[in-house]
C-alpha cells in the first residue's frame, strides 16, 4: 500500500469550519477492545509463564501406621511475546503553513493527523485480537486460533457464511490480557523536521514523527474464552445461548468481575429481539415498548465493538 500523508486538498476541507464543531469524523468504525481490556507492562519483549497443568492425586486420608505416596503438581512453561506497532506519519510544512494561515495552530493540525493514525492502529490491533496471524502475520496470534474449539465453543447453529459471532472473555492477569513490552504502551515522539522524500524522489521538509509500541495478546487459562459461533437473524443470539457460553467457564471466572461479551450490532439486535417487551410504566393502560439495547446478558457487560464481521 502506498504512502499517503496528509494533502493540501485535506487541509482545505478542515479550513473555514465551524469551531464549535471541529474535525468530523466519517470513518466511525469502534474498535474497542484495547480500551475495554486491562494490560500489564513488561521488561523486555517476551516472557515465561509457568502453568499448572496437572494437580497432585491421591486420596486426602490415610489410616494408622499406614504411609502416604508422595504427590506433585505438574507444570509446564509457555513463552510470549510482543510485536512491534508502528504508524508512521509526515506532514508536509506547506501544509502546515497553509493551515496556520487559515487560523489553525499547527499544535492542532499535527495533533489531528496522530489521531487519525492512532484511530487506525486501534481499528487493526481490534482486527487482530480476534483473527491474529489472518489480519496481520507480522502480529499476534489471536482468539480465533487460541480459544479451545473442543470444550470452549458454543453453536448457535446458523448459516456460517453469513453469520456472526459472540466472544465470552475473561479479562485477568492469569487470563486474557494486553502485554505491552519495553514498560510502556503506545506512545507518540515528539515531532521533528526533516528532509523526506516524495513519491517521485523530489525533497521537501515536513514534520515527522510516528506512533508506536511493543503489544502481545496474553491468553493464559485455557477456558479464558468461550466463543458462540454461527450466530445469525434466524438462529440469533439469546441470552439462553449467552448462559451455555457461561456454563463451560470454571465457576471462580463466572464469579470475576473481569468477565465481558464482546459483541458487534447485529448480535446485539439479535439480542434486543430476542428479550420480551417491557411496559413504558405503571400507568400506561398495557401499552408496551421495544424491549431495551442490551447492556448486559447473565450480569456479564456487554462491549458492542466493529471489530467482529458480520458475515464470518
Amino acid at each position: 500500500m502506498a504512502d499517503k500523508f496528509l494533502s493540501l486538498l485535506e487541509m482545505t476541507k478542515r479550513n473555514g469550519t465551524d469551531a464549535a464543531v471541529g474535525l468530523v469524523e466519517e470513518v466511525n468504525t469502534v474498535a474497542p477492545e484495547l480500551d475495554s481490556l486491562s494490560g500489564r507492562p513488561i521488561s523486555g519483549i517476551t516472557y515465561t509463564v509457568k502453568k499448572r497443568s496437572v494437580l497432585p492425586a491421591g486420596p486426602a486420608f490415610r489410616n494408622a501406621n499406614e504411609g502416604s505416596d508422595v504427590i506433585s503438581s505438574s507444570y509446564e512453561q509457555v513463552l510470549g511475546q510482543c510485536f512491534f506497532m508502528d504508524g508512521q506519519l509526515q506532514v508536509d510544512e506547506a501544509v502546515i503553513s497553509a493551515g496556520m494561515a487559515e487560523g489553525n495552530s499547527e499544535a492542532d493540525i499535527l495533533a489531528d493527523e496522530a489521531i487519525g493514525v492512532l484511530q487506525t492502529k486501534m481499528i487493526n490491533l481490534g482486527d487482530q485480537f480476534y483473527r491474529g496471524t489472518t489480519a496481520n502475520a507480522k502480529g499476534f496470534v489471536g482468539l480465533k486460533s487460541l480459544y479451545d474449539t473442543s470444550n470452549c465453543e458454543v453453536d448457535a447453529t446458523g448459516s456460517s457464511g453469513s453469520a456472526t459471532s459472540a466472544w465470552l472473555v475473561w479479562n485477568d492477569i492469569q487470563g486474557v490480557h494486553w502485554v505491552f513490552g519495553n514498560g510502556s504502551g503506545i506512545s507518540l515522539g515528539p515531532w521533528q523536521r526533516q528532509q523526506v522524500t516524495d513519491a517521485n524522489g523530489k525533497k521537501l521538509f515536513a514534520k515527522v514523527n510516528n506512533i508506536s509500541g511493543w503489544i502481545g495478546l496474553a491468553f493464559h487459562h485455557t477456558r479464558s474464552v468461550v466463543r458462540i459461533k454461527n450466530l445469525t437473524t434466524a438462529k440469533p443470539l439469546t441470552d439462553k445461548l449467552v448462559a451455555e457460553a457461561l456454563s463451560k467457564m470454571p465457576i471462580f471466572m463466572r464469579r470475576s468481575p473481569g468477565l465481558k461479551l464482546f459483541v458487534n450490532s447485529q448480535a446485539s439486535l439479535q439480542l434486543q429481539n430476542s428479550r420480551s417487551t417491557v411496559s413504558s410504566s405503571k400507568t400506561d393502560s398495557g401499552i408496551l415498548q421495544f424491549a431495551p439495547q442490551p447492556t448486559e446478558s447473565n450480569n456479564v457487560p456487554i462491549v458492542l465493538t466493529d471489530s467482529i464481521p458480520n458475515n464470518e
